[in-house]
């Protein structure tokens, strides 16, 4: 390969205009496209920007612009920042939001596994800000997951945690949970038992899912453990999950072991009513101090 040749489609790609960004660098691929790092033309403000396949189905098109539908209505800081969104001149649709440097907690248990109570304490007590404003305009999330919550140093503010992908939001309007195909939408360690059964679901939906990464977060594995995905799914609908302290071989405190319990009931009237209501909850709890928080970080200078 000669030095500075580039494949065709990437040099399409680079020299396309996205709103006023360029494009820098490839961040990661999923089934919906791509993720770059960018920049503004004119304010050197980095980006990331999420650019939707060409050849995507009208049902995935139409959920990558629900994604920017919601962002553009959400203020809270602990959810990711919409800047921009559209079309590039060859149809493309992208996604252009605040570029996070950090770790998600999905790779934050993989390589320093159980995280310390107070710091989980901390981490479900920020993702509730989002959660409660997101369910105020009447949005589910759906995909509550270790891998959408992430962990980055905010200005001074070390430990923020950022809610993101909102590709799988839907309003609450008491519809099910299946697509038009009949299949389940979600990720299956973290989904709440009706929205494995396709009914209807509130924000006490995304509160179990919230629960059940609280647990992850915790123990180090998710709240049922299988070779397959249906155990999984059988175990959140029908089985009692093991406590915490006894998954762990330790005590935990009993205050935090409760309020996950609770978000891990199977009936909905028996979890908080919502996300303030848990906030509430966490608040009164020892929390990770920021001096904790930053000494994590500057261990690691970012993991």
């Amino acid at each position: 390969m000669r030095p500075g040749w580039r494949p065709p489609q990437l040099r399409e790609a680079l020299s396309s205009e996205y709103g006023s960004y360029k494009l820098i660098r490839k961040l990661g691929q999923g089934g919906f496209g791509e993720v770059w790092e960018a920049v503004h033309r004119h304010a050197k403000r980095s980006a990331a920007i999420k650019l939707m396949s060409h050849d995507c189905d009208d049902d995935t098109a139409a959920r990558f612009l629900r994604e920017a539908e919601t962002l553009s209505q959400l203020e809270c800081p602990h959810t990711v920042r919409l800047f921009d969104y559209g079309s590039s001149e060859s149809g493309q649709l992208y996604l252009v939001m605040e570029l996070l440097n950090g770790v998600d907690l999905e790779h934050l248990v993989k390589k320093y596994g159980p995280q310390p109570p107070e710091r989980v304490t901390s981490i479900l007590a920020q993702a509730c800000l989002s959660l409660e404003e997101a369910h105020g305009h009447g949005l589910i999330h759906r995909d509550i997951k270790p891998a959408n919550l992430f962990l980055c140093t905010l200005g001074v503010e070390p430990d923020f945690l950022k809610l993101i992908d909102f590709g799988l939001v839907k309003p609450n309007l008491g519809g099910t949970n299946l697509t038009q195909s009949n299949a389940l939408v979600g990720t299956p360690d973290y989904m709440s038992p009706e929205q494995i059964q396709g009914r209807p679901l509130d924000g006490r939906s995304d509160l179990y899912s919230l629960g059940a990464v609280g647990y992850s977060l915790l123990t180090g594995c998710p709240v049922f453990v299988s070779e397959n995905p249906m155990g999984v799914l059988l175990g959140h609908l029908s089985q009692d999950p093991v406590s915490p302290s006894q998954r762990l071989g330790k005590a935990v405190p009993r205050e935090l072991e409760r309020i996950l319990l609770r978000c891990l009931e199977k009936d909905p009237e028996q979890r908080y009513s919502g996300a303030r209501a848990l906030y509430q909850e966490l608040q009164g709890l020892p929390g990770w101090n920021r001096s904790q928080a930053s000494a994590w970080w500057a261990e690691r200078a970012g993991p």
